[in-house]
């Protein structure tokens, strides 16, 4: 019964921060700091197909399926694949149109952990991913990585179409239009359709 069980499972303390001895970071439950000592520790897991290597395993597991093409996880709603499972929750949230995670200091709402803690940053003012070429600086690392390509000139995403490629991901989809004749933008005025939408 759920009385038995109450008494059985002891309640965490929702207060309680558990610390890194080595960094002091801290999280909410012990299980997280020991996945996260992990990270202090050798990468001893080594990816056999590129110079990679990982704390666990189960992450080499998911590399090697960059490396394989394989990807197991669909979309129930669309044609997507993806080779994490949290990838496709994240994905689904964009026909569900679910938000989970919501500002505590304002009625920002948004479907990704990460996406909460890079606006949370906006109202602490903390950009903590420095350009070391330039004054830029972010909230998340990803848009620290989208800006050095404005020094290297690196075009990583290429089109396997055309010669062309992009600094962006989202680039080469919009560029990947033309080939397809894909116009999913539509004039609410008349019968006219668009690669962009503006």
């Amino acid at each position: 019964t759920k009385e038995i069980q109450d008494k059985q499972v002891p309640k965490r303390n929702e207060h309680e921060i558990h610390t890194c001895s080595e960094c002091s970071k801290t999280f909410k439950t012990n299980r997280k700091l020991s996945l996260h000592k992990q990270t202090h520790g050798p990468r001893a897991f080594q990816c056999q197909k590129c110079d990679k290597a990982f704390y666990r395993s189960h992450a080499l597991a998911m590399h090697m399926l960059l490396h394989t093409g394989s990807k197991p996880f669909e979309c129930p709603h669309c044609d997507y694949k993806c080779t994490q499972s949290g990838s496709l929750v994240t994905h689904v949230r964009t026909h569900t149109k679910e938000k989970p995670y919501s500002c505590p200091q304002c009625d920002f709402t948004c479907a990704q952990s990460g996406a909460l803690k890079a606006h949370i940053r906006k109202h602490t003012k903390v950009y903590p991913y420095q350009c070391v070429d330039c004054d830029f600086s972010s909230a998340r690392s990803c848009d620290l990585v989208k800006h050095k390509r404005t020094h290297t000139n690196e075009r990583p995403f290429k089109c396997s179409k055309c010669d062309s490629s992009f600094a962006q991901s989202n680039n080469l989809k919009t560029h990947m239009r033309i080939h397809t004749n894909l116009r999913p933008f539509s004039c609410n005025h008349c019968d006219s359709s668009f690669v962009q939408s503006a």
